[in-house]
């Protein structure tokens, strides 16, 4: 079976989100360009989506971006303000995720 143009995306930032994980002593732009990165991939991902359980799966990935950023700021390039949108953004996601993830397996 072939992915999905959502997939595919996911998939994509999924690498992004793994490299910053990796590689958290990097130079904070590297780091802050491959969240970046990896939000853009998985908002596409959300854009492309067209089943409940490809909404659930972007919805959660781009939760746990958020998560991983607030508990994980990029030294000098973070706010208090960046902190408090991801926080906000995070409990969204995870709320849309559950959301349509119920739909799909009820």
């Amino acid at each position: 079976m072939s992915s999905t143009v959502s997939e595919l995306h996911r998939k994509r930032g999924n690498q992004f989100f793994a490299k910053v994980k990796q590689e958290e002593n990097a130079a904070p732009v590297l780091r802050r360009g491959r969240l970046d990165d990896a939000l853009k991939s998985y908002n596409q991902a959300l854009a492309t989506s067209t089943t409940n359980d490809e909404y659930a799966s972007a919805y959660k990935n781009l939760a746990v971006l958020h998560a991983y950023h607030v508990n994980n700021p990029v030294k000098n390039l973070t706010t208090e303000k960046d902190v408090q949108y991801c926080q906000k953004e995070c409990i969204n996601s995870f709320g849309q995720a559950y959301t349509y993830g119920k739909k799909t397996h009820c």
